[in-house]
């Protein structure tokens, strides 16, 4: 057990659902198994029409959950589940100056049960830290690191500095600054949250927690990777294991939009202006390559993702002006925690095993990690087993149901 002072944090989770079924019962167990307790549990279902209603309905209170429709945005849904007035319910035995955070838990996420435990131990020994993360592993494969943090390059690419199928021997492990962290099992200062107005409703989904965290490090706060903290992440959005109704089923297209926006929305003058050349003409030549290889849907995202940016114009200037409000700390303070391929000056990423940024036909939708090293053979860290959704205590606090 850490030396935590539990008085001094009063945790609300808040799960966000969407056809998760298949995970969101695991989500639930794991989530109640903590062994730092939280005190409030809120949830939205985003129009789920595979049971997750009610398997969240099994498990909470019916005034812990809200139903949205099925096109609303993860942001969107995040701060309807927190106007719940179940959100802001006080919290008996806790000091009065005690620090109010928000724990994201997708639906097919699975922290492990002292996950809560080390990011508030981590909390605890940096008061600047306004958001943590945990190490991400995945789902289905235990041993497979997804994300140790994640950056971003000039071309939107969301960089996570990891091999190919990495397995964990805790090469990558350490509590530090980056850049952001997933929002999956992303713990967020309420006040921090509230003041940045969360996450952007121009973000319904991809890229939200990056442009977030990028707005918290520019506020002068900190972003911390604890890698004590070990969750499990199917990624079942970005791997398109479900439909995905608040990009209209078009998720590579609203993916590079987004990383896009988060570009210009976030970087200096100078730095927008570049990014707007290499962009465009990265996204030329991308739209040409897909049709010479006869991927014309591609090509039609392509386009129309750089389309839908550069017609927007008063969005990118509302955000920007947002940002700049906001904003405490020059441009100097965050590029350092940029990937490699930006001018002025180019940072290092994540780990040394991450590639510099390149060429513009590399398509910038997806994670990139770094070419995979020669084969070695190393004995795999032990699958940790799944709790079982059975062994849930029944006095584990009042934000859950009883049933």
């Amino acid at each position: 057990m850490l030396d935590l002072d539990s008085a001094r944090h009063v945790v609300t989770a808040v799960i966000v659902s969407h056809d998760g079924s298949r995970w969101l019962s695991e989500t639930l167990s794991a989530l109640r198994a903590q062994t730092r307790a939280v005190q409030r549990v809120v949830a939205a279902d985003t129009g789920s029409t595979d049971g997750s209603p009610d398997v969240l309905a099994d498990h909470l209170p019916a005034d812990a959950v809200i139903d949205l429709p099925a096109r609303t945005g993860y942001g969107d849904a995040v701060k309807a589940a927190l106007d719940l007035p179940r959100s802001t319910t006080e919290v008996q035995g806790y000091e009065d100056d005690a620090t109010e955070w928000i724990w994201l838990i997708h639906d097919d996420l699975t922290p492990e049960k002292d996950a809560l435990e080390h990011l508030l131990a981590a909390a605890d020994q940096d008061p600047r830290s306004a958001v943590l993360g945990p190490k991400l592993r995945d789902w289905f494969d235990r041993r497979l690191l997804v994300e140790a943090g994640v950056t971003i390059d000039g071309a939107g690419r969301r960089e996570t500095g990891l091999e190919q199928r990495e397995f964990d021997h805790g090469q990558h492990d350490g509590t530090r600054q980056v850049l952001a962290v997933s929002s999956a099992g992303m713990l967020v200062r309420r006040d921090v949250w509230e003041r940045l107005g969360g996450f952007d409703p121009a973000l319904p989904l991809f890229r939200d927690d990056i442009d977030f965290c990028w707005r918290v490090g520019g506020a002068g706060l900190r972003v911390r990777l604890v890698t004590d903290a070990v969750a499990y992440h199917a990624e079942a959005s970005a791997r398109r294991r479900r439909r995905i109704t608040a990009t209209r089923n078009h998720p590579r297209r609203v993916d590079r939009r987004h990383a896009v926006f988060v570009l210009l929305a976030n970087l200096p003058v100078g730095g927008m202006v570049f990014a707007l050349l290499r962009n465009s003409v990265g996204s030329l030549l991308r739209v040409v390559m897909y049709l010479l290889i006869k991927q014309p849907a591609n090509a039609l995202d392509e386009a129309a993702a750089i389309t839908l940016v550069y017609g927007r114009p008063f969005r990118l200037a509302r955000a920007r002006f947002r940002r700049r409000r906001d904003r405490r700390r020059t441009y100097s303070a965050i590029r350092p925690f940029l990937a490699r391929g930006w001018p002025c000056g180019s940072s290092p990423t994540l780990s040394p095993r991450s590639s510099p940024g390149s060429g513009w036909l590399t398509p910038p939708d997806a994670t990139r990690r770094s070419p995979p090293l020669r084969a070695r053979r190393t004995t795999a860290p032990p699958t940790t087993p799944r709790p079982s959704c059975a062994a849930w205590s029944s006095n584990r606090g009042s934000c859950w149901s009883s049933a």
